[in-house]
């Protein structure tokens, strides 16, 4: 019924998906951040020679970091449809980064865009079992498991702009 755009123009497709990859790595920004002093004990301990005494404290450092990721990642997994059709819709940056307009559309419609996210990773979960089961098929594995995503969250956006419960 709906099919495929063009491929036409592929050099601002890229440029537009290099642009997502931006957001997605300012949205992991902390966890990157919170790696950091792990990186750095590991590597002064083994310059200092005192890898036990650093070992320890990275250990320490890692489990409080967990802490941290899980929360993190499971909520980034529940807003990455929004974030992933805002930038879609406008295709601008600013807007995927826009934190409080990411919320509002959560907050009015949480239901569908957990049940879009839960699928999302259901999907992307199972292709990495395919690839390690199977090892046939990985290039259509992977790109199916974001393909379908993708539709998901565009099929919640056209819901939600039907519906005209869009935050801006």
């Amino acid at each position: 019924q709906n099919p495929l755009p063009d491929w036409n123009d592929i050099g601002t497709k890229l440029v537009l998906g290099f642009k997502f990859c931006v957001v997605y790595l300012i949205y992991l920004l902390p966890i990157i951040l919170l790696y950091i002093p792990v990186v750095l004990l590991v590597v002064f301990g083994s310059l200092l020679e005192q890898a036990n005494i650093t070992e320890a404290f990275a250990s320490i450092y890692i489990i409080l970091i967990f802490l941290i990721i899980i929360p993190h990642s499971l909520f980034l997994a529940l807003i990455l449809p929004i974030i992933s059709y805002r930038f879609a819709a406008n295709k601008s940056i600013g807007e995927a980064l826009d934190i409080g307009a990411v919320f509002r559309s959560f907050r009015q419609n949480w239901q569908n865009t957990a049940i879009v996210a839960l699928i999302a990773a259901g999907i992307q979960s199972f292709a990495g079992i395919g690839i390690v089961a199977f090892f046939v098929g990985i290039f259509f594995t992977i790109f199916y498991s974001y393909l379908v995503p993708a539709h998901l969250f565009g099929t919640l956006y056209l819901q939600q702009a039907d519906e005209g419960v869009l935050a801006r």
